[in-house]
């Protein structure tokens, strides 16, 4: 699927999300897996099999007084195992600002809100990857071909906790492949991974629930020149939307500014490269680079006050106050 600020394209046809998508009927199908995670963070397949659930749906925020009781606060000390796992084996832990831009073109309105890590959504996260890496071995074991997550290790080997030390890994970062073959993903620091929580609106996770749809059924599965061919195909699409999502969110932010003329907020040097400084708006989750003769330390936060944006030229200028 497309995410875009100003819609969601989907990758599905829509009468195919409404149907399966859960929580959107009063009971949804689905591949249901059942995880342990031991006493050292790894996470085992236990129970794989086609379900049918009950869903309630809920936002972060409506979730967050549920995990004062269980079993939600015990989900909360298992993914927090499996995360402590994952960052021992070397996982990039990125904790840079996001935000959610929402764009209505009608009524020509933009709007940007933070979004905060939480114990919601890291929980969420880590239950997602706990399900791929036990769905990865699980695969292993089975001699299945997948569309296994591969990812190389960093430039950097160190893994700094400050702004400036996050937003160097992040670029030392290449991005992830998907292979036919099980592989490390350093990212996340586990090995194997293969996702698949998101099969209505991912390709890789849709070809994974067929090859495990394929083994619970005893049908031939797909070999690994099949799934090979694919994947080709596949990582092709996903960088092509991947920099759409980009481009489009960029867009939009300065869409905002141009809107809010004289907009003042902080902005942080992140990184130097001879003449030029690269400066990070947590508010807005923005970078733009200036040439500027001070020398302010790196991670120092400055005043940047906006003097010029043209979304359509995708340009914007701030000047950047001195004490």
């Amino acid at each position: 699927s497309l995410y875009l600020p100003e819609k969601i394209v989907p990758m599905l046809p829509p009468a195919a999300t409404a149907m399966l998508g859960l929580g959107l009927r009063e009971s949804s199908p689905a591949l249901s897996f059942a995880v342990a995670i031991d006493e050292n963070g790894c996470a085992e397949l236990k129970e794989m099999t086609l379900s049918t659930v009950r869903v309630t749906r809920l936002d972060y925020e409506g979730a967050e007084a549920l995990f004062d009781r269980e079993p939600f606060r015990t989900m909360l000390d298992l993914t927090a195992r499996f995360r402590a796992m994952r960052k021992a084996a070397g996982a990039v832990m990125i904790q840079l600002p996001e935000v959610k831009i929402k764009a209505d073109p009608e009524r020509q309105t933009v709007s940007v809100r933070p979004l905060a890590m939480n114990r919601v959504r890291e929980t969420v996260a880590n239950a997602m990857l706990a399900a791929g890496s036990a769905a990865a071995r699980f695969a292993v074991r089975e001699n299945l071909a997948m569309p296994f997550a591969v990812q190389p290790e960093p430039e950097m080997t160190e893994r700094p906790d400050d702004l400036c030390g996050m937003y160097a890994l992040r670029k030392s970062c290449q991005v992830s492949t998907l292979s036919a073959l099980p592989g490390r993903h350093a990212g996340l620091g586990l090995e194997p991974y293969v996702r698949v929580t998101s099969p209505l609106r991912r390709a890789e996770d849709l070809l994974a629930h067929l090859q495990l749809r394929r083994f619970l059924k005893k049908e031939a599965p797909l070999s690994f020149d099949e799934i090979d061919a694919r994947l080709r195909l596949i990582d092709a699409q996903g960088a092509t939307l991947r920099k759409l999502e980009r481009q489009a969110n960029e867009y939009w932010i300065l869409v905002y500014l141009a809107t809010h003329p004289g907009w003042q907020g902080d902005a942080i040097p992140v990184a130097r490269q001879d003449d030029r400084t690269t400066w990070l708006i947590p508010e807005l989750a923005f970078e733009f680079k200036n040439r500027f003769n001070g020398k302010f330390p790196l991670g120092e936060p400055r005043r940047a006050v906006l003097t010029g944006c043209d979304p359509a030229a995708l340009s914007v200028q701030f000047r950047i106050q001195t004490p």
